[in-house]
């Protein structure tokens, strides 16, 4: 598996772990690279904190403004807008707060934030490897779709679960292995 990710990057180019502030700029970040080239999507993370005070600023503006931020070239641009504005008012009205960095310190916290799939739009393998790059947490990225995949290719037994697998993948693999694989898959 490790091997096709290779190819899959000598192809389309290693994607770097850029440096994250906080969870919330993982997130944000994890979302405008969906489908976008990796300079564009840095570029847009570069204007929206040139252009917002912190993350609450951005969180009251309109689906518009963080459009025009975006720029109209931006891949997808108006359903990323939304995805963002959805997060922001999602991680709000869980934590009434746009400070999580409280929440990444303890276990009750962190089980907290993985519980955020279950009821917002984020998926958990967004949960998992921003806890990953902020938090140097040990765990794997990946969701459901993603282990099952990962199963069809033969990197799983058929009857394994995501949740048991997980920790055996996180025994054999480096963090950067851990990320190039998710992200492969």
């Amino acid at each position: 598996l490790m091997k096709g990710c290779e190819a899959l990057e000598k192809r389309y180019g290693r994607r770097k772990a850029p440096e994250h502030q906080d969870f919330i700029e993982a997130l944000v970040y994890q979302i405008l690279e969906l489908g976008a080239p990796e300079k564009s999507a840095r570029e847009a993370l570069e204007r929206i904190r040139s252009e917002y005070v912190d993350w609450n600023d951005m969180r009251v503006a309109t689906v518009r403004e963080i459009q025009d931020i975006l720029t109209a070239k931006y891949v997808r641009c108006r359903e990323k807008a939304e995805d963002l504005s959805s997060l922001l008012a999602d991680l709000y009205t869980a934590f009434r707060s746009m400070d999580l960095s409280k929440l990444v310190t303890t276990q009750e916290g962190i089980e907290t934030l993985r519980a955020l799939p279950e009821t917002t739009l984020i998926r958990s393998d967004m949960v998992e490897r921003a806890m990953m790059l902020v938090c140097k947490m040990n765990t794997f990225p990946c969701n459901a779709d993603q282990f099952a995949l990962l199963k069809y290719l033969g990197g799983a037994p058929e009857d394994a679960e995501l949740d048991q697998h997980r920790p055996v993948v996180v025994e054999h693999l480096e963090a950067d292995e851990r990320l190039r694989l998710s992200r492969g898959l």
